[in-house]
């Protein structure tokens, strides 16, 4: 699965933007600023999002600049996901985007707790109850708790919460900065140790006697 770096880096002193792979080629990062297109699943900054897209597109569909032009896309369909929270405009914005500036075949928008309640229903039906699931969706800049109830989302019982990778990026980078070295604007590089080195425990006290044995 290719991974898509959906950033934006500003540099400080000449106020060159790099975009999404490009990304990869900073050497020093603390003369860059990082910011994302998107923010809670909207896209504050279109013209950046599509160069990324495009830039996206073309490797993943094996695509040349030729092909991705308007009508070279109309054998191929795309599924988008959006938060909960996604104001209608914005999903009719993105229909007119996969449809009018790519050309794209089909595109269906979907809510992305909903895709994780079905595939849970279909594949974890002896672990999960079958009339009531709370879905919990963590991303970037905030995590959303969305109920169902027979297959329906509950609407009065969304909460969104702002704990995030980013929050969690930015306290491991305090952390390391208090007790080693300042890597205080190594936001992509605390961000892949954070992504490689950390995970979720499903059993603390257990993990804890591993890591440290009496």
């Amino acid at each position: 699965m290719e991974k898509l770096i959906n950033f934006i880096a500003l540099n400080r002193k000449t106020g060159a933007l790099v975009l999404g792979e490009q990304i990869e080629d900073i050497l020093i990062e603390r003369e860059y600023t990082y910011t994302k297109p998107s923010v809670r699943g909207m896209v504050m900054n279109l013209d950046n999002e599509l160069q990324i897209w495009d830039d996206m597109l073309k490797k993943t569909l094996k695509l040349d600049e030729n092909n991705l032009s308007f009508g070279k896309l109309k054998d191929f369909m795309l599924m988008m996901t959006f938060p909960v929270f996604s104001p209608w405009k914005l999903r009719e914005k993105m229909i007119e985007i996969m449809f009018e500036y790519y050309g794209f075949g089909g595109y269906y928008p979907v809510v992305g707790s909903e895709m994780i309640q079905v595939y849970a229903k279909q594949n974890l039906k002896t672990k999960i109850d079958p009339k009531f699931q709370l879905v919990i969706e963590s991303g970037h800049s905030g995590t959303y708790l969305v109920p169902f109830f027979d297959g329906d989302i509950v609407n009065y019982g969304i909460k969104k919460i702002d704990i995030s990778g980013r929050l969690l990026t930015n306290y491991l980078k305090e952390r390391i900065s208090f007790r080693f070295l300042d890597v205080g604007h190594e936001y992509r590089m605390v961000n892949d140790i954070k992504e490689k080195m950390c995970y979720v425990s499903l059993d603390f006290q257990e993990d804890m006697k591993k890591k440290f044995p009496c």
